[in-house]
């Protein structure tokens, strides 16, 4: 049995040190595993929704996960060789450790603890002035795609295309539309040139929600392993397409997250991971305003 010590990584020196306690033990008849648990550094208590990933020497993630609800995340049936933890939330800094042998039949378990990260907001100058009444009668069922667009806009989270953003691109599909925003990608199907992939900054494709509604797109049965959450380059095989559900002419406004990062927590969790963010769009049959005359 051995306890070995990871620090954080020379291009991180500027953040806290970041401890993970390894323990591994020879199993000639196991695969080889790595479990472990994500906790806050500083009051030692559960991370929920970490993405996790296991960087091989090559720099690139060969394995990734989201920690569940207490933070823990196992990864099964890995080759040997050597590979860096990473971790990263929204709120914590992210963490990468040192290089972590796994030989043939090793059972790993770690701890990696994440510093809170502080998110320091540009000054904000505050002018009031009076308002039509019109102002008042935003949809109730945009209040959530408001307040996001204020608050995660404010610190670069996401981004929002509303009305304005939305009249440029008027009849585009959705999918392509959504394509402009940088670090998107609207990619054609194989199997249909006419229908297209939304992916993501890790390249594949992004979740999917309707008027705040977790839309599959793919069914059930369609993949054998509907707990894998492995991330894995490019498209996936999907059963439908954003643009089999709306048109572009009928969306008020649409929300793009392009990773894990940026993505609120609300949306985290479905369909297999949010690996590569996540679309959500919002309809004008969303919108439910009851008019009103200035006299009320």
């Amino acid at each position: 049995m051995a306890s070995t010590l990871f620090q954080r990584p020379p291009h991180l020196a500027g953040a806290a040190l970041v401890f993970i306690f390894l323990t591994a033990w020879a199993a000639p008849a196991a695969s080889q595993t790595v479990k472990g648990r994500v906790l806050d550094e500083g009051s030692g208590q559960p991370i929920p929704g970490v993405y996790v990933e296991l960087i091989g020497i090559d720099g690139r993630a060969s394995f990734s996960r989201l920690a569940d609800d207490e933070g823990f995340f196992l990864f099964q049936d890995l080759p040997p060789g050597h590979y860096r933890l990473r971790g990263e939330r929204l709120g914590y800094q992210e963490t990468v450790s040192g290089f972590l042998g796994i030989e043939v039949g090793d059972q790993v378990e770690l701890e990696l603890r994440m510093a809170v990260e502080a998110i320091v907001l540009d000054p904000l100058t505050v002018t009031a002035s009076p308002r039509p009444w019109y102002e008042h009668l935003k949809a109730p069922a945009l209040w959530e795609y408001y307040e996001r667009s204020e608050y995660l806009g404010a610190m670069g989270l996401g981004r929002f295309l509303g009305p304005e953003e939305l009249r440029p691109l008027s009849g585009m599909p959705v999918a392509l539309a959504i394509g402009t925003v940088p670090g998107m990608q609207a990619v054609s199907s194989e199997n249909s040139p006419s229908r297209f992939h939304v992916l993501g900054r890790r390249g594949c494709d992004a979740l999917f929600f309707l008027n705040g509604m977790p839309i599959r797109l793919r069914a059930p049965g369609s993949r054998a392993d509907t707990a894998d959450v492995d991330f894995v380059p490019g498209p996936d095989l999907l059963d439908w397409f954003i643009d089999d559900f709306v048109s572009l002419s009928d969306v008020e406004a649409i929300e793009v997250y392009r990773g894990p990062s940026e993505l609120p927590g609300e949306f985290h969790g479905f369909s297999g991971g949010a690996n590569c963010g996540a679309v959500v769009v919002w309809t004008r049959r969303s919108v439910d305003v009851i008019r009103e005359s200035p006299e009320g």
